[in-house]
């Protein structure tokens, strides 16, 4: 009997490392194509100033609509704690 779950146990720890090592792989090769792809394309760049969605975004955000977010936000947050019946406040 303990011949067979020692068995057992060996081919799992097997498949799992097998798993790993070609998941290790996979992961590996997915970062070498995206560096490539970024090096050769120009295409990522850490520089949000220049991207203009991100500058037309930042002119919505004024205090008023901060405030309108914050109090849906804790009514939201109010709402799911009632829910569970626990409370927020200390």
């Amino acid at each position: 009997m303990t011949l067979i779950l020692s068995v057992i146990t060996r081919s799992r720890r097997n498949r799992l490392a097998s798993t790993s090592s070609s998941n290790a792989y996979i992961v590996m090769l997915g970062s070498i194509v995206t560096l490539g792809f970024c090096k050769l394309s120009g295409k990522c760049s850490l520089d949000y100033e220049l991207y203009e969605p991100v500058a037309s975004f930042r002119s919505l955000v004024t205090p008023e609509r901060l405030v309108t977010a914050e109090r849906f936000f804790l009514k939201a947050v109010e709402k799911y704690a009632e829910e569970r019946k626990r409370s927020i406040k200390k």
